[in-house]
């Protein structure tokens, strides 16, 4: 009889552990509850240690899926919202801050570091004059088929295209200045090497 009793509660205990919903979060943590109610921004739920069935929430943003007792899967969706231009709505800051990021990423300025290494490399011999050369390369900002912005929609916004112009330029100065200056150190080192061969 004992026996019965004990595999009776063991069997009714083990039914309402798997009776849970299993709420799983992007941390890959997973959190045995009783899902209550779903809203536009948060899962409520209680748990079998919490004071007086005591309603918790969590919210959406930190849960991808929900597996309710009877098996079904919620799959949680948050509703990002969207521009004219169907990109997710930022603030003037944020898409300031993105042009910026995208303008390290995508612009290279090849052509201003050649042009001003070879400017720096013979304005030893041209008493200086070359210089002129990439310090207007460096004034001048980047024309717009240079920038080459990874996403012409974002093209269209202005916050991001002040961002993204600024970063750019600041590359194309920092560019320009070490074109120069290999130019400059490559010329010097040539210059000595024809001396020491010369003279030793």
């Amino acid at each position: 009889m004992k026996k019965a009793v004990f595999f009776l509660v063991c069997f009714f205990g083990l039914f309402t552990t798997q009776a849970q919903d299993i709420i799983f979060k992007t941390s890959g943590d997973q959190l045995h509850a009783k899902v209550t109610q779903v809203n536009e921004s948060d899962i409520f739920y209680t748990t079998s240690d919490s004071l007086q069935s005591l309603t918790l929430s969590l919210p959406k943003t930190e849960v991808f899926m929900i597996q309710y007792a009877n098996g079904t899967t919620e799959l949680i969706k948050i509703e990002v919202p969207l521009d004219t231009l169907g990109l997710p709505v930022k603030s003037a800051e944020e898409l300031y801050a993105q042009g910026r990021r995208d303008a390290r990423l995508t612009y290279k300025g090849k052509g201003v570091f050649w042009g001003s290494a070879a400017a720096g490399a013979t304005s030893l011999f041209t008493g200086g004059t070359t210089l002129a050369i990439p310090v207007a390369m460096a004034v001048t900002p980047p024309s717009r088929v240079a920038l080459r912005v990874p996403d012409q929609r974002l093209a269209q916004n202005r916050d991001y295209m002040n961002g993204y112009r600024k970063q750019a330029h600041w590359r194309k100065v920092g560019k320009a200045a070490a074109g120069t200056g290999t130019g400059i150190l490559a010329s010097a080192a040539l210059v000595v090497a024809v001396v020491l061969i010369v003279f030793l």
